[in-house]
């Protein structure tokens, strides 16, 4: 009997498990490989969502659970539909923008939230999911500017002529003197 009822309860688990919807979230930037910025510096990031199973459309809705002062979603949806069988499925767009007087080194945690909200079909009871995902915004010294090729070209033209220019210099110089002994 006790045999049969455990067998029973696995069946009932394992047809549960039809009904379970999931998807993936992908960001180019992690925990340990953090978004680098500069102060007064914006940038996008995208956010890449995708189904795991195929079990149809899934509708996601994403929220910012840390890191509001810097983060925004720039996309006029609220609710994303994520296609399924495609490699993305649905993509988020977010700006990060960094205000110019924060310190460099400062280091900001950002956590988004996605959630399942797909309504099952046949008013059958399912396990709704939802993801979350974390990257660190890393504070850092504005770069340098590297010349371009033609602001390089120039730079020689200007050593050119400065170098001819000292060399008329001396010529006329030492003529001068040779001149002058004479």
């Amino acid at each position: 009997m006790k045999l049969l009822f455990k067998f029973v309860v696995l069946i009932l688990l394992v047809n549960c498990l039809n009904f379970v919807s999931g998807f993936g979230v992908s960001i180019s930037y992690s925990m340990q490989d953090p978004l680098m910025i500069y102060p007064g510096q914006s940038t996008d990031v995208l956010v890449s969502l995708q189904s795991l199973i195929d079990e149809g459309d899934l509708v996601v809705v994403p929220e910012i659970s840390q890191g509001q002062e810097i983060i925004e979603i720039t996309d006029s949806l609220r609710e994303y539909k994520i296609i399924s069988n495609q490699p993305v499925g649905a993509e988020v767009h977010l700006k990060v923008s960094i205000p110019n007087e924060v310190s460099i080194g400062t280091e900001y945690p950002i956590k988004l939230k996605f959630r399942d909200i797909t309504e099952k079909e046949g008013g059958v009871v399912g396990f709704s999911s939802s993801i979350e995902a974390s990257f660190n915004v890393l504070v850092v010294k504005k770069p340098t500017e590297i010349m371009t090729s033609e602001q390089i070209r120039i730079g020689w033209i200007i050593l050119i002529i400065l170098l001819v220019f000292v060399v008329l210099v001396v010529i006329a110089i030492v003529w001068f003197l040779i001149k002058k002994k004479k």
